[in-house]
């Protein structure tokens, strides 16, 4: 690893702004709407109350989960591949990044927005497993190249 020529995992690449991360074993897309209730007097049916709600806002994130090689024998920072350099400097500094998703055929999406939890352990020497969620505040349509 350590180069930014795409990775692939099912042949979908994975870039937070333009570094590639490393590995993805899994993305997990969660769309959330909150809700209010505004039930009134005047939904009352006989002895029953008729709820009524109305949507009031939508949250999305995105969860990531992949592996990675550090590098041999290498400790702290030294050890990142660039796409966990700049998973972690992100999360660290609350930076704003575009998380570029893209399946087989180079369609996909451009998550913008901040992470908003990383975590990495150690499970075989020098290999790391690694998660991470994104707070999304907007997104777009990435077309086919």
């Amino acid at each position: 690893m350590g180069s930014n020529a795409p990775v692939q995992f099912a042949n979908a690449v994975i870039k937070v702004d333009t570094v590639v991360v490393a590995k993805v074993m899994s993305v997990r897309r969660n769309v959330a709407l909150t809700e209010v209730d505004v039930t009134g007097a005047e939904d009352v049916s006989g002895a029953l109350v008729d709820e009524q709600f109305l949507p009031v806002s939508i949250g999305e994130t995105v969860d990531l989960e992949g592996v990675y090689v550090s590098g041999q024998g290498e400790v702290g920072p030294d050890r990142l591949e660039p796409g966990q350099k700049a998973l972690e400097a992100a999360m660290e500094a609350g930076t704003e990044v575009v998380l570029q998703v893209l399946d087989q055929h180079g369609g996909g999406y451009d998550f913008t927005g901040f992470f908003t939890a990383y975590s990495e352990a150690g499970a075989v020497k020098d290999v790391w497993k690694f998660t991470a969620s994104l707070r999304v505040n907007s997104k777009s349509a990435v077309g086919p190249t």
